[in-house]
């Protein structure tokens, strides 16, 4: 994006859904998505790499532009949510379940 502030600027992107169990693509939407970047979440790593299959890890999720609202975040570890217990604009701090 020459010339543009990549931090204000919004950007169109393709969307793809995909069918969880079966991972075959269900539909696309050319340019179905716009986003901001300057509010959009960014992330830079996960602690701890390996956990427990059947749960309980405590995880620290590390980037930016979270958010701070704890209702409002959500974190997957594949389909199984985690249970956020603190959420700051550039670390969520979740136990897998």
């Amino acid at each position: 994006m020459k010339g543009v502030d990549a931090e204000t600027s919004t950007k169109a992107c393709n969307v793809e859904v995909f069918d969880p169990l079966t991972r075959k693509s269900m539909f696309k939407i050319s340019e179905g998505v716009t986003f901001k970047k300057s509010v959009t979440g960014e992330l830079s790593a996960v602690e701890p790499k390996v956990g427990l299959k059947k749960g309980s890890t405590k995880l620290k999720v590390k980037g930016k532009a979270f958010g701070t609202d704890k209702a409002g975040v959500k974190v997957f570890v594949g389909e199984n949510e985690c249970t956020v217990a603190e959420c700051t604009d550039e670390e969520i701090t979740c136990t897998t379940t």
